[in-house]
């Protein structure tokens, strides 16, 4: 075996260890901040956060947004903003009583949409305590969440 190849085999031999040790960086999800961009345009942003999950093997990173977009009531203020999130290319990908959630391609992104509700901040809770400091919270306020599109090929 020529000393090309013995080498060869211990670098293949080295990046694997590295991996399999985790001595290698995570993958990182994260969407294109002009897509975050695009979200927040839709309406008045009251508050903005965003945590990190490390999971198989990888980190993602989750942003939500409490938004005011103008509605007569929560479920008002939540069409309102699917509406507006549409004009901009986003697609309904499924639905509920809840919730609703989207897709884009062009930001390769995900995203729901639901009327608001302070039970949804209990991941967030810098983002609870600044909105619970208000006098009141309006009930046409509306949570959205945004993260990167992951495959699970």
């Amino acid at each position: 075996m020529s000393r090309k190849s013995r080498l060869a085999i211990a670098f293949i031999g080295s990046v694997v260890s590295a991996s399999a040790c985790g001595l290698l960086p995570p993958t990182v999800y994260q969407v294109d901040p002009a897509a975050l961009e695009e979200v927040g345009s839709i309406g008045k942003v009251k508050e903005r956060a965003s945590r990190e999950v490390a999971y198989a093997g990888a980190i993602e990173i989750s942003n939500m947004f409490v938004m005011d977009v103008g509605g007569e009531s929560g479920k008002g203020a939540r069409d309102r903003a699917v509406n507006l999130l549409r004009s901009k290319g986003w697609k309904v990908a499924a639905e509920n009583l809840s919730l609703i959630s989207m897709e884009s391609d062009k930001w390769n992104g995900q995203l729901t949409v639901s009327s608001f509700l302070p039970f949804d901040l209990q991941r967030y809770p810098n983002t609870f305590k600044a909105l619970e400091s208000a006098a009141t919270i309006p009930k046409t306020f509306i949570l959205v969440k945004v993260n990167k599109r992951r495959s699970y090929d």
